[in-house]
């Protein structure tokens, strides 16, 4: 939680040290009926929960389930879960669609993107098979590396990160991370490595996860 209170205080442009609430919650399981929530809700204002938890599927069905007692109050609750959220299957998907469940992916399959369309049209009459996510990785990395080599040949490392390519799991933006900062400085042109820095964030909405609207 200590990377979401960094991020929070990072991104404050008017110099408000104020710390996120944090409530930990024990992990015994025979607990989970006794979470309470109320000292964190603002009535009337949207109350948004950070939730940097995945292995504990009964846990978090258990926190949406106290979440939902204040939003059928009439509380607006808008709730930020991990990835791993969207292949759980005890979790009432109405408690999805009611606190407004945004998770983050590296990838999504946009089923109206014509491109998509096509590659899974001629995956099948390929190999008779509907292609899976490793699939589309895969062509989407060959298409990419592939264009680059064409355009700068062996050189092409030195251009990754200034050059954004879309893809059809969504988008390639490379950065160069330095981990040794003080070779950094030594050689400004050194990096440990490149990350893909793109993410979706989606929101459970309509019965399903879609691309969040940006601001």
């Amino acid at each position: 939680f200590e990377f979401f209170q960094k991020a929070n205080l990072s991104l404050n442009n008017f110099g408000d040290t104020t710390r996120l609430k944090e409530v930990r919650i024990d992990n015994d399981p025979s607990k989970f009926n006794d979470i309470d929530l109320s000292d964190y809700i603002k009535a009337g204002e949207p109350n948004v929960f950070l939730v940097p938890s995945w292995s504990s599927e009964a846990f978090v069905y258990s926190l949406l389930r106290h979440l939902m007692e204040f939003q059928t109050q009439g509380e607006e609750i808008i709730v930020y879960g991990m990835p791993q959220w969207m292949g759980f299957e005890q979790v009432d998907y109405e408690f999805f669609e009611r606190l407004q469940v945004h998770v983050s992916s590296s990838s999504y399959l946009n089923k109206d993107d014509e491109r998509l369309r096509n590659f899974q049209r001629e995956f099948f009459e390929e190999y008779g098979t509907i292609p899976r996510e490793e699939a589309f990785l895969g062509y989407d990395i060959m298409r990419y590396f592939g264009s680059m080599t064409a355009q700068y040949g062996k050189n092409f490392v030195g251009r990754i990160d200034a050059m954004p390519y879309d893809v059809l799991l969504g988008r390639f933006e490379f950065s160069r991370v330095v981990r040794e900062p003080e070779k950094h400085r030594e050689q400004l042109n050194y990096f440990d490595q490149l990350e893909n820095k793109f993410v979706h964030i989606l929101k459970f909405q309509d019965y399903h996860f879609q691309p969040a609207e940006t601001p």
